[in-house]
């Protein structure tokens, strides 16, 4: 096991006999034609009647606390276990569990996966939100700043795409130990339920959560089933706050694609070039810094004026992060599980996992870069019907909404276009 990315592209449009500009020209006529359709075919919102979908048996809420019960002992277990390898046990990045827990392919691809399949999973799991119950809980208090949240997200990514020593395990665990007192002082300033809600993954993966196909009953604590995607209907209500989800979405949209960008020959030889430490690590925050701003102005732009939803930015978000993170996301679980019989790299095999490898045939595997690219088609594409049936739900006349909506699509199919280039380079 290395630390070291996953080369996940490997198989990528060329080893298909597929010219990378066809694969990205199809991409965009088939935006184009999901928005021709749509204005034709979908004359009134549906997302939003849909996504109330069908309430499952009873049994479903008993079985959904077992689940968060565990998912809570889980969470705390493995944070422990993280910040104790990191602080205090083996140096070496191969060994300590730490660099691979706190890695973007495993806690920000594998966590963001997830949450798109089962739901806010989080909710349960977070150390965060674990540790918050021990604090006393305060009712009188204000909402807390939209860009807490998106903060917090950003030292994860900073530390994962930009600093020199991210994927040691001092760093690892000095991070997550900073990052637990930042989430505990939310807490206490803003109440335990911001925990839950407001620090940085729980705003990115409740978010994402919407599009799930499974979701919480407020009234009764079942679950109800629902077609995926649909749940964007209802937009984002008051938890996770619009403002800091559509951030927090840009930044981690911003972040993979410059973590891809950073691989290149073309960053590592002519930007980067023989700098090492801190020159490194101020080359690759600037250029993440960039990137980031780049997707920002983008939406902005295209948003300028106007009172629009952030949902489209979901799909967008998912799909790219599917396609530059999941055979890494795959690597690094497995990576995690065999880790987990061994945190501390003391050759203990508690669990007898401390075997598993991850399979190397992932790294050019054909049917996974196929997913992968069909991952950003489908958010480009789905990110066109979201943003439709949300322009539809609005106050405007048709006619209105069809005008505010054209630059999202733009916007939106761009940055999934650009994410292609580079993920076919």
């Amino acid at each position: 096991m290395a630390p070291a990315p996953v080369l996940a592209h490997a198989a990528h449009g060329n080893a298909f006999g597929v010219p990378e500009w066809l694969l990205v020209a199809t991409l965009v006529l088939a935006a184009a034609l999901t928005w021709l359709a749509l204005r034709t075919s979908w004359p009134a919102p549906r997302l939003e009647p849909a996504a109330a979908g069908r309430l499952l048996p009873g049994w479903t809420a008993a079985a959904r606390r077992v689940l968060a019960a565990a998912a809570a002992v889980a969470g705390l277990g493995v944070w422990l276990l993280t910040v104790t390898a990191g602080l205090f046990a083996t140096n070496d990045p191969t060994r300590n569990l730490a660099p691979f827990v706190v890695s973007p392919q495993f806690l920000l691809g594998g966590g963001l996966l997830v949450s798109a399949v089962i739901g806010d999973w989080w909710r349960s799991a977070s150390p965060f939100a674990t540790l918050a119950r021990l604090l006393p809980d305060r009712d009188d208090v204000a909402p807390a700043p939209s860009w807490i949240g998106p903060v917090m997200l950003g030292s994860f990514l900073w530390l994962a795409y930009a600093f020199h020593d991210g994927g040691q395990p001092r760093a690892a665990g000095a991070w997550l130990a900073a990052y637990t007192v930042a989430a505990l002082a939310g807490a206490a300033r803003w109440g335990r339920s911001w925990a839950r809600s407001g620090e940085g993954f729980a705003l990115l993966f409740a978010t994402v959560a919407r599009a799930a196909p499974f979701a919480r009953d407020e009234d009764t604590g079942r679950v109800r089933l629902r077609p995926p995607v649909v749940g964007l209907g209802r937009g984002l209500g008051r938890e996770p706050r619009p403002a800091g989800a559509g951030i927090a979405c840009l930044v981690v949209t911003g972040a993979v694609v410059f973590g891809a960008i950073r691989r290149l020959d073309w960053w590592q030889l002519e930007v980067r070039g023989h700098r090492t430490g801190w020159e490194s690590t101020l080359v690759d925050s600037f250029g993440l810094a960039f990137v980031v701003g780049v997707a920002a102005i983008v939406w902005t732009v295209a948003t300028r004026g106007r009172i629009v939803p952030v949902e489209p930015l979901v799909p967008v978000t998912v799909g790219i992060v599917t396609a530059f993170l999941l055979t890494d996301a795959l690597s690094r679980a497995v990576d995690v599980a065999a880790l987990l019989s061994d945190p501390y790299g003391k050759g203990w095999d508690l669990f007898g996992t401390t075997a598993w490898f991850p399979d190397i045939g992932w790294q050019s595997s054909t049917r996974l870069a196929w997913t992968e690219i069909g991952a950003l088609a489908a958010g480009a594409v789905l990110a066109v019907l979201v943003a439709h049936d949300r322009a539809l739900a609005t106050d405007r006349g048709r006619v209105a909404a069809e005008r505010a909506l054209l630059p999202q699509i733009v916007a939106t199919t761009l940055l999934a276009t650009t994410a292609l280039a580079i993920l076919l380079r």
